[in-house]
């Protein structure tokens, strides 16, 4: 069963906002008058030290030698002391994407990013809170310290703290805008006070993620805002405190604390605090959320710990279905429009939307989940279709083994699914 992936599905609603209009032009490349910190043009003495291989990686000492990282994207570095951004008032983001086919906007676009390897060694990047360029920057705006981390890309051991990242495009995060390829995230913390903004797929380490690998002991405290409204357009969607939106990418041992999620306007989807997202993840397991409060309108799929999960060839097999266990939320507050559907203090639903019905890529489901041994806590005020544990519960789709402790609307709420596919039709979701 054919679905379609989250690049071409969030690029053909930023196609209708005008947002693409660099695929027109011929070259993708980091702009031409790129204020970059570069500090030496010939290519020279650009890092404190190493020849970038496994065995002898680059050494960055400074930020000048940090935004150097563009000039060799494929090349393994190390972090030797913590990074101040404080003096940083224009970035841009480190890597690019560009697909393999500009007909087929879901050809890759592993060329462009950075796919080499970025070990912290513990250290800290912070105060990173600068203005991102736009007039001549090429791409599909993906916001981040680094725009796309692609390949076989990873970042590991690393810390961020007060960032503030007000992104343009339509995948921001305050680490990495889009991830795809066989790239991970690991070991990756952002604590603190911290701030990420965005249209949407909006998260605090991560916008956008695409047949990744796994985000895996990675955690982070920060306030997220998608931004995104939408009148004719059908889905907005992905926020989280973690991860924004992600496909085919499995999480692990990941944690969310003292945070919130703030899905402005209306028609938005996909809204959580691990993650908005983790559309066809393998699995979801050992991770938590922690003093979050999630603020929506006019909404659907939001959960306390993910908001929309599932695969849909787990619909027909048991195997595929993705497995969310040993997941706990705690003190998580969900505050909605009576009219927001399909809500669940771990889970909101697998993804469904009316308007992917139609055609050869439509989902005509939704994806099919397994919630056990988790445990819920938290309070929903407003929404319909509310679950302690799920708030739809779809075809082959089973939650077990699961405690909860969660109040709606004031009252305590005991029914595992807040609707399933036997009392409510697929018809009746939005």
């Amino acid at each position: 069963m054919k679905s379609p992936k989250l690049v071409k599905t969030l690029l053909s609603l930023c196609l209708s906002l005008g947002l693409l209009m660099a695929l027109a032009v011929p070259a993708f490349a980091i702009r031409a008058d790129v204020k970059s910190f570069v500090t030496d043009p010939t290519g020279t003495n650009l890092y404190a030290g190493g020849s970038g291989t496994a065995k002898d990686p680059y050494h960055i000492q400074t930020v000048e030698q940090f935004s150097n990282i563009r000039r060799n994207l494929g090349a393994k570095f190390v972090l030797d002391n913590d990074l101040d951004f404080s003096g940083v008032k224009e970035w841009d983001p480190i890597g690019y994407y560009l697909p393999e086919d500009l007909s087929d906007l879901e050809s890759g676009g592993q060329r462009g990013g950075f796919s080499g390897r970025l070990d912290g060694q513990g250290y800290t990047i912070k105060n990173f809170q600068p203005a991102f360029a736009t007039a001549t920057r090429l791409g599909i705006g993906l916001d981040g310290l680094f725009a796309s981390l692609t390949g076989k890309g990873k970042i590991l051991n690393l810390s961020l703290k007060g960032f503030d990242v007000k992104g343009l495009g339509m995948m921001v995060g305050g680490l990495v805008g889009y991830m795809g390829g066989q790239s991970v995230l690991k070991n990756v913390h952002m604590v603190g006070k911290n701030k990420v903004l965005g249209f949407t797929n909006v998260g605090g380490l991560v916008g956008g993620v695409n047949s990744s690998r796994y985000l895996k002991d990675c955690s982070a405290s920060c306030d997220i805002t998608l931004t995104g409204t939408t009148t004719s357009l059908k889905s907005v969607m992905a926020a989280g405190v973690l991860c924004g939106g992600g496909e085919g990418t499995s999480f692990e041992n990941c944690k969310v604390s003292n945070s919130t999620v703030n899905a402005i306007g209306t028609g938005v989807d996909s809204i959580g605090s691990v993650s908005g997202c983790a559309f066809d993840a393998k699995y979801f397991k050992n991770c938590s959320a922690e003093n979050v409060t999630i603020n929506v309108k006019d909404a659907s799929l939001v959960g306390g710990l993910v908001g929309m999960a599932g695969n849909m060839e787990g619909c027909d097999k048991n195997a595929a279905r993705t497995q969310i266990t040993g997941c706990s939320v705690k003190n998580v507050t969900i505050n909605c429009e009576d009219g927001a559907e399909r809500i669940g203090m771990i889970l909101g639903g697998g993804y469904f939307r009316q308007a992917w019905r139609t055609g050869e890529e439509a989902y005509p489901e939704p994806g099919a989940f397994v919630i056990r041994n988790c445990t819920a806590n938290g309070a929903v005020n407003g929404g319909k279709w509310v679950g302690a544990v799920a708030g739809y519960q779809s075809r082959n789709s089973v939650a077990k083994n699961n405690k909860t402790s969660v109040k709606w609307n004031g009252k305590a709420l005991t029914k595992v699914y807040g609707a399933s596919i036997s009392n409510v039709s697929l018809d009746d979701l939005n």
